[in-house]
C-alpha cells in the first residue's frame, strides 16, 4: 500500500510538508548509517495533514527510540495520534508510549467507519510533565512513518 504521508522518512533532510506544533529549535533532523530521523525536545510536537481527496487509513506505522540516555528499565515518553475528519465530525485514534536507548517499531491500528475521511492529520508529541506521567521526559527520535 502507498503511504499517504509525504516525507515519513525524512530523507529529504528538511521538515516540510511536516510542521513543527511547539516552534522553532524544538527539532533537528539528523542522519546516522540507517538513514535520517527527527529529533524533538521534551514538550516538543510534530503534525503533518492531508487533505484533498478520500482517505481510509488503517495504521500508522514508524520507529522511535530515546534521544538521550535513559535508565535501565527507564523511559523516554510519548505520544502519538491520527485524526480523521469526516463528514459530520472526526474520529481520533492514538496512544502513549515510551522509548528506550533502542529502536523499536510502533502501530497504530485504525480501526475505523468504512466513510473516508477528507482530511487526515497525523501528529507525535514528548512529554512535558514526568511528574505527572511517572516516567522521564526528554528528547525522542523518530524515523520511517508510514500511514497505510
Amino acid at each position: 500500500m502507498d503511504n499517504l504521508l509525504i516525507n515519513g522518512d525524512f530523507s529529504t533532510g528538511e521538515l516540510a510538508p511536516w510542521t513543527g506544533t511547539s516552534g522553532e529549535g524544538t527539532w533537528t533532523i539528523k542522519k546516522d548509517p540507517a538513514g535520517h530521523y527527527i529529533q524533538l525536545t521534551k514538550a516538543a510536537g510534530l503534525s503533518q495533514s492531508i487533505t484533498g481527496e478520500s482517505y481510509k487509513p488503517t495504521a500508522l506505522t514508524f520507529e522511535v527510540r530515546a534521544g538521550e540516555i535513559v535508565k535501565p528499565g527507564d523511559l523516554v515518553v510519548f505520544s502519538y495520534g491520527v485524526l480523521v475528519d469526516v463528514a459530520g465530525g472526526a474520529e481520533s485514534f492514538g496512544d502513549i508510549s515510551g522509548a528506550t536507548e533502542e529502536w523499536k517499531p510502533v502501530v497504530l491500528k485504525i480501526d475505523r467507519k468504512a466513510t473516508p475521511g477528507t482530511k487526515v492529520t497525523v501528529q507525535v508529541h514528548t512529554a512535558s510533565d514526568p511528574q505527572t506521567l511517572k516516567a522521564q521526559a526528554g528528547q525522542v527520535h523518530f524515523r520511517n512513518f508510514r500511514l497505510i
